[in-house]
């Protein structure tokens, strides 16, 4: 009988943090967004990359509970809500 092969995590594994890079030019502005070190377009992709992983489940029992995201924005980067 063959030996099941181990499994390697990836990275669409929802129990792996989620890192998102913001990035800013000198004068604040954004111009960068990245997810886990690959070139987002905008927050909606972004959004919907995160969605990807994590299904559109909420609430308790629900992967997105148990996945974590990690934001990494540039210091000068201005906020507006």
């Amino acid at each position: 009988m063959p030996v099941a092969a181990e499994a390697t995590p990836s990275i669409e594994d929802p129990t792996l943090p989620i890192k998102v890079r913001l990035e800013s030019d000198d004068a604040g502005e954004l111009v960068a967004i990245k997810m886990n070190d690959r070139p987002i377009a905008s927050f909606d992709e972004l959004r919907l990359q995160v969605i990807g992983i994590v299904g559109g489940d909420a609430g308790p029992g629900s992967s997105a509970e148990d996945t974590e995201c990690e934001i990494d924005a540039d210091y000068q980067l201005r906020y507006d809500n």
